[in-house]
């Protein structure tokens, strides 16, 4: 067993080296991250009036008063007498966009128009969704010792992919044995 192991220890090898490497990009291959984001605010719309439907004036008695606090007041009578007025009621159904509203005029004199613009508050609701991919990338780098007297300058290249895993291979002159050493390296991410 151990001249088969001695025999092929370098496929071996390989075949180990490969299946970790195959296992580590699977792990790297995430699903994206998504990110929803709901904002919901009150808009105040302003609508035009699109129709106005007028009822026949209906003739009513009303006195006018005024109260404590010096506002002037109204009162329907049911019989005319000395002290009411005569006036015309008229019923009116405003439509607008959106919107509509009843409206009630008292006048004493003929309706000629009616005009205005409805003012409501209406949510509005944006939903942003984010999706977020992790990244490979390609890194070239350079070391050099900054203690020592001995110039050992290091060239490489690193490979991130999708921002958990890098692989690391470099040059490095030894001025030691005044020759270039091939260096090879792995990376996991931690936190």
């Amino acid at each position: 067993m151990r001249g088969f192991i001695e025999k092929y220890k370098v496929l071996i090898t390989v075949v180990v080296c490969a299946l970790v490497f195959m296992t580590v990009v699977r792990q790297c291959e995430k699903e994206p991250t998504i990110r929803t984001v709901t904002e919901t605010k009150t808009v105040i719309v302003h609508d035009t009036i699109t129709k106005t439907v007028i009822s026949e004036p209906k003739v009513v008695y009303v006195k006018k008063y005024v109260d404590v606090k010096g506002d002037t007041k109204i009162v329907y009578l049911e019989k005319q007498d000395t002290s009411a007025t005569e006036a015309k009621e008229y019923k009116s159904t405003i439509k607008g966009t959106k919107a509509s509203a009843e409206v009630t005029v008292l006048t004493t004199g003929d309706l000629l128009d009616i005009q205005g613009i409805f003012t409501y508050p209406e949510l509005e609701t944006t939903t942003t969704i984010t999706k977020t991919k992790s990244k490979s990338g390609l890194f070239l780098f350079g070391q050099v010792p900054l203690n020592t007297n001995n110039i050992s300058v290091e060239l490489g290249l690193a490979y991130q992919f999708k921002n958990t895993l890098m692989l690391m291979g470099c040059v490095q002159y030894n001025d030691f044995t005044k020759s270039a050493d091939l260096k090879v390296g792995i990376g996991v991410k931690i936190f």
